[in-house]
């Protein structure tokens, strides 16, 4: 197997999982996938020499994902891939992803992708610095208003429920 097949099928499925956590459905996050692939393959041979192409091939990701979302001019309402396991039973798993993913889907695509390199990465305000190239105190405060988004609008919600259910 030589040195790209290699890269290719080890970089595949997390590019795809990078994809579908930031909140494009299976076929998009696939495509995706697929694009950046294709440049890595035909342009950046140089990338794949390398030890790890896997920064290179986030960064391209996160950039396609936020170029597609433009040309769709909207936000995108689809699921929230989550590897690590919540506790409780299998609905409350379920009911949890779901308002994670509609919480994620209300915020624009680049405080998305810094909510989803923090938590779903476990990449550190430095390393999301270096992948979204800001300045770090930037990463930490737009990290903070993201959150502050995703609070607001689970209050939001968990309020409206309480109206509902009154």
């Amino acid at each position: 197997m030589s040195d790209a097949e290699t890269v290719v099928r080890d970089l595949q499925p997390r590019l795809w999982r990078l994809g579908m956590a930031l909140g494009a459905d299976s076929s998009t996050a696939e495509d995706l996938a697929q694009q950046v692939l294709i440049r890595l393959l035909t342009g950046r041979r140089i990338v794949l020499r390398t030890a790890d192409p896997w920064p290179y091939a986030r960064r391209s990701l996160i950039n396609a994902y936020v170029s597609h979302w433009r040309k769709q001019n909207r936000e995108s309402p689809y699921g929230l891939s989550v590897e690590r396991e919540a506790e409780g039973s299998l609905e409350d798993v379920v009911v949890q992803r779901a308002q994670i993913s509609t919480l994620l889907s209300r915020l624009p695509p680049r405080q998305r992708a810094l909510i989803v390199l923090r938590f779903y990465e476990g990449l550190t305000d430095p390393e999301i610095a270096q992948v979204m190239r800001k300045p770090r105190s930037s990463v930490s405060s737009d990290l903070t208003r993201a959150l502050q988004t995703m609070r607001n609008a689970n209050q939001q919600s968990e309020d409206e429920a309480v109206v509902d259910r009154g």
